[in-house]
C-alpha cells in the first residue's frame, strides 16, 4: 500500500479512542450553544431572578469547576494514553535478517536470468569477465539472488530512444518481477519455493533487499541532446514511479546506486565529450539524490518502515581510480583489446586493469565494489 496522506499515517499512531479522552465532546459545541441561547431568551422573558449574592456564588462555583477541570485534565489524558495498546514504531533495516536480493539495472548488474528455468547462464556470464558485484555479494552473505537486470537497459526505452528489444528497468519491474513475485504460474511458484526450502529459510518483504543501478545508458544515449535537464526530470519521475509500484507490492528495503564517473572510462576519457559526459553524470546524480530525499520524506511517517539506502558509486570508483596501486591495479586508462589472445596483444594480467573494455570494469573491481557495498549495508543497519 502507498500512503496517500501523511495525516492518515499520523492518525494510526494515536490511541484508538484518543478523541474520547478529551474533556467534553467538541462535536457537540454547536448544540450546546443553541441550548445556551434558548436559555438566555427564557431568562429575559421571566425577568432577572438571579441577583446579588446568588450571582456571586454562581461565579465562584464556575471558577472552582474550571480550576479542578484544568487540574484533572493532564491526569485523565495520561491515563487514557497509557492504558491503550502500545503501537511500536516501525522496525529499522536489519541487515542480519536479509536473505534475498532482488536486482534491477543494466550490464553492470545483469546475470542473464532465464525466466523459464530461473537459472543463470554461468557464473562468469557478466560484463566483468568474471563474477560481478551481485555474485560476490551473495557469495559472502549466502543471500538468494533474483537478478532481473538486462544489458543496455535505461529506466525507460521510449524516453531515451533505446531499441525496444532491450528489457528496460520499467519492464523488469512491471513484467519480470511480477512473473515471479506477484502472479507466478504454478510451475514458477514451485521453483521459487524449492529454492527457499532447500535453504530452510522463508522469503518475506522484510528479509529482501531491492537494488536498482541504472542511469549509464540513459546518459550514453542522450548526452548530446538539448534540454537534458527536463529529460532527467522525466527520467526521475519514471524511476520514482517504479519504486512506488514496488512498495505497493510490499517491498520495504531499497538500495539505490548512482552513476559512476563513466567520463573516466576509455570510451570517453581524453575525448572531446569527456567534460560533457562528466557534467551530465553530475547533474543526473543530483536529481537522483533529490528523488531519494523526496522518497524518504514521503515515507518518513509510514506505519511500516521503508528503507532507502543510497550507495555512492561515483565516490567509490573515483577512489579506486585515484589510488589504483592501493588495490593492486596498474592500468586505469586502457584495456586489453582481445582477451581471447592476451599474449599476442601483450596484455597485462586482468587484475591489473580497471577496465575490461571501453566502458565496463573488471571482475576485480566488482569484487572490491561488493565489499564496499556490504560495508555500507552493515554500517547503515
Amino acid at each position: 500500500m502507498v500512503w496517500s496522506s501523511k495525516s492518515n499515517v499520523h492518525q494510526t499512531l494515536l490511541p484508538r479512542n484518543h478523541d474520547n479522552c478529551l474533556i467534553g465532546n467538541y462535536s457537540d459545541l454547536s448544540h450546546d450553544e443553541n441550548l445556551h441561547q434558548s436559555s438566555q431568551q427564557q431568562k429575559q422573558q421571566q425577568g432577572k431572578v438571579i441577583k446579588g449574592s446568588t450571582g456571586d456564588q454562581s461565579k465562584e462555583f464556575n471558577k472552582m469547576y474550571l480550576f479542578f477541570t484544568l487540574l484533572a485534565f493532564p491526569v485523565i489524558y495520561v491515563v487514557c494514553v497509557f492504558t491503550q495498546p502500545i503501537i511500536s514504531s516501525p522496525p529499522p533495516f536489519l541487515y542480519q535478517d536479509i536473505n534475498t536480493i532482488i536486482s534491477f539495472g543494466d550490464s553492470y548488474t545483469t546475470r542473464y536470468l532465464d525466466m523459464d528455468s530461473l537459472t543463470y547462464a554461468c557464473r562468469n556470464c557478466t560484463s566483468a569477465g568474471g563474477p560481478n558485484w551481485v555474485i560476490y555479494l551473495t557469495d559472502s552473505t549466502q543471500w538468494i539472488s533474483w537478478d532481473f537486470a538486462y544489458n543496455s537497459a535505461p529506466v525507460n526505452n521510449s524516453i531515451v530512444d533505446q531499441v525496444p528489444t532491450v528489457i528496460d528497468v520499467s519492464t523488469q519491474v512491471r513484467e519480470l518481477y511480477q512473473q515471479i513475485f506477484v502472479s507466478p504460474t504454478k510451475r514458477i511458484s514451485a521453483i521459487v519455493d524449492s529454492v527457499y526450502n532447500k535453504r530452510g529459510i522463508q522469503h518475506t518483504h522484510q528479509t529482501t533487499l531491492v537494488t536498482i543501478w541504472v542511469g549509464i545508458n540513459d546518459i550514453d544515449l542522450t548526452f548530446n541532446w538539448n534540454q537534458t535537464n527536463a529529460l532527467d526530470l522525466l527520467i526521475m519521475q519514471r524511476y520514482e514511479m517504479l519504486i512506488y509500484e514496488l512498495i505497493e507490492k510490499g517491498e520495504r528495503n531499497f538500495m539505490l546506486i548512482n552513476v559512476p564517473p563513466i567520463h573516466r572510462a576509455p570510451m570517453w576519457h581524453q575525448t572531446e565529450n569527456e567534460k560533457l559526459i562528466k557534467t551530465r553524470v553530475i547533474e543526473y546524480n543530483k536529481k537522483m539524490q533529490n528523488m531519494v530525499k523526496h522518497l524518504k520524506q514521503f515515507y518518513a511517517s509510514a506505519a511500516t518502515a521503508i528503507t532507502f539506502i543510497e550507495y555512492d558509486a561515483w565516490k567509490y570508483f573515483d577512489n579506486l581510480l585515484d589510488n589504483p596501486k592501493d588495490f593492486g591495479m596498474t592500468d586505469i586508462n586502457s584495456f586489453c583489446p582481445d582477451w581471447s589472445h592476451p599474449i599476442e596483444n601483450h596484455c597485462k594480467p586482468i587484475r591489473e586493469y580497471f577496465w575490461l573494455n571501453d566502458l565496463h570494469p573488471t571482475f576485480h573491481v566488482h569484487d572490491l565494489l561488493s565489499q564496499d557495498i556490504k560495508r555500507v549495508l552493515q554500517y547503515y543497519a
